[in-house]
């Protein structure tokens, strides 16, 4: 078989790959959709939620706001293929948007809260996890992102907080074993060049495309 048989081969076994993104708030899962987005053309499966919209959120097409109501309804519908509860909020991701994007052809992705990771994997194991992982060494990267964006200092601090609970829960042998165990990869977010050129490349390797 030729190098290029090969690679084939490779993209037809990965053909129905799901790349899901973990990790705590702020840590880059969004930008990771976005970037495969852009470069590999994979597809962010919109994200339905009943909490109120963020000022960089206004006019996105990858989140869609619903009341409780509204968000309840689709549930109790079976509209949902995965649904989730954070910090009272609730959201979830429709089976038909999943159904549209995979019948033509294209890599749908998630980004997901941690503890969210097993039940996940446990409804579709075709996900292939990313763990973007921090430790109390990158709190203050997270930090300045934060002001970057112009959230509010009080915010700031709660989503801080939650990011060093979030490291004592996760950064564990078991959690980063149940990464790979389905076929995914931690990366620890040391700067802005790490999705870039870390994380992106080892999904392109991961997928053939090298």
């Amino acid at each position: 078989m030729t190098e290029a048989d090969q690679k084939r081969k490779e993209m037809e076994n990965n053909s129905d790959i799901r790349i899901v993104a973990v990790g705590t708030s702020g840590v880059g899962k969004s930008y990771l959709e976005q970037t495969l987005k852009r470069e590999l053309g994979f597809v962010p499966v919109p994200k339905i939620t009943d909490r109120a919209a963020r000022e960089s959120e206004i006019g996105s097409t990858d989140i869609v706001f619903v009341s409780p109501k509204e968000f309840t309804e689709q549930k109790a519908g079976g509209e949902f293929v995965f649904t989730l509860d954070y910090k009272g909020q609730q959201y979830g991701w429709r089976k038909d948007d999943f159904d549209a994007i995979t019948a033509s052809g294209q890599h749908p992705t998630m980004a997901i809260t941690l503890e969210s990771l097993p039940a996940l994997l446990e409804t579709d194991p075709r996900f292939v996890p990313v763990f973007l992982q921090i430790t109390e060494a990158q709190l203050p990267m997270l930090e300045q992102r934060m002001q970057d964006r112009g959230e509010d200092e009080a915010q700031i601090q709660k989503r801080l907080e939650l990011a060093r609970s979030e490291i004592e829960r996760f950064n564990t042998p078991e959690y980063e074993q149940l990464v790979t165990d389905h076929g995914g990869r931690v990366f620890v977010v040391e700067s802005d060049d790490t999705i870039p050129g870390q994380v992106i490349p080892w999904i392109k390797e991961r997928l053939g495309l090298e």
